[in-house]
């Protein structure tokens, strides 16, 4: 049976990359009190969502959907990124100012492999460096984050204290995940254990049938809880880093209840027509953003062309609009190209096995 979508949760993800790509494209004011803001909630966002629509499954079954609607992308996009960037290095490409390369080809294929979304060096290893692979590290975290949210749920009895148990343990995963002196995890593992305490926010929601009608005054409270978490500084899901930790998570919290209600109430239909798409292919546009980003200099470009004439502010209007543009035009082809849209749609378009060949003997 095909499940009904939520217009508004489709809107709330199609902010939420709005946000990703806005704040990959500040520029000098990637220290803002603006990109602070940003921050606090575009990725947490995604984790309440998720655990706002979760289901208990076979570990066995998550696993398989979650290879299909997670894996299969990660594994596109992270092998078009190192193969561009190894062609990039070792052909006339490499002059030209518009294309970029992770790095050396070794250790692009081992930023594909690892696959964080902030470099590190490993401390146990010498000190040995791993480059980021970029922002599809989102989708690793949220394969980890699913699957050991999903675990908890089998583990935790039924009862009136699940939802403790729930919340305790997801706290002590929270800090279990900042501990990062040795360096990162593979596949962002801190940032997919960090993000279980925003599946456990997302679930109670659930629980509660918060979203049926979210009170005035949680909106109220939560935009003073997105500003403070703001005011104290940056909060880095990828690393699993917050200024002050016990505010970022708040404000991501409370700056996703914010954005739920907002979506609730865009109801004009222009919006919304114009806001659906990015929302329902919000996969495609976060891997078609993270190619631009990691091979393309041409935001960086608008942006540099328009700053040495002191106009930064415009510069980086005009490259979050073409950034926004590029991976629109991404979300419109990708569905139709053949090969492709089997990674990105895989439960619309799965890989089929070919017809058995009969031997004649």
């Amino acid at each position: 049976m095909r499940v009904k979508r939520i217009t508004w949760i489709d809107i709330v993800r199609a902010v939420g990359m709005v946000l990703i790509i806005t704040g990959h494209t500040l520029f000098t004011y990637q220290f803002s009190y603006f990109a602070r803001a940003i921050y606090a909630v575009h990725v947490p966002i995604f984790f309440i969502l998720s655990g706002y629509l979760f289901r208990k499954k076979p570990l066995k079954k998550q696993v398989r959907n979650l290879f299909s609607s997670l894996l299969l992308p990660y594994i596109f996009t992270a092998g078009v990124i190192v193969v561009l960037s190894i062609l990039i290095n070792k052909t006339a490409l490499h002059d030209l100012t518009v294309f970029a390369s992770l790095g050396p080809s070794r250790a692009s294929v081992l930023a594909g492999l690892y696959g964080i979304g902030t470099a590190t060096r490993l401390t146990f290893l010498n000190n040995h460096p791993i480059i980021a692979i970029g922002a599809i590290w989102f989708l690793l975290a949220m394969f980890v984050g699913s699957v050991i949210f999903n675990l908890l749920q089998h583990l935790v009895p039924e009862g009136r204290h699940k939802l403790t148990i729930l919340w305790i343990l997801s706290i002590v995963l929270l800090v279990i995940s900042t501990q990062t002196q040795y360096g990162l995890l593979p596949w962002s593992l801190n940032a997919g254990l960090m993000s279980v305490i925003f599946y456990t926010f997302g679930y109670t929601l659930h629980q509660y049938n918060f979203f049926d009608a979210i009170p005035l005054w949680s909106v109220g409270l939560g935009v003073i809880l997105w500003g403070l978490s703001a005011w104290s500084g940056f909060f880095y899901v990828n690393v699993a880093h917050a200024d002050n930790l016990l505010l970022a998570v708040l404000g991501a919290f409370g700056g996703s209840i914010v954005v739920c209600w907002l979506a609730q109430h865009l109801t004009q239909p222009q919006v919304v027509k114009v806001l659906l798409p990015f929302g329902r292919y919000s996969l495609i546009v976060l891997c078609a953003h993270i190619v631009d980003l990691d091979i393309l200099r041409i935001g960086l470009s608008i942006y540099a062309h328009l700053a040495t004439v002191g106009l930064p502010l415009l510069g980086t209007a005009l490259a979050i609009i073409y950034r926004i543009a590029f991976a629109s035009i991404c979300v419109y082809f990708v569905p139709k190209m053949p090969f492709v849209r089997h990674f990105f749609l895989n439960k619309q378009y799965p890989f089929r096995r070919p017809d058995k060949i009969v031997k004649i003997a």
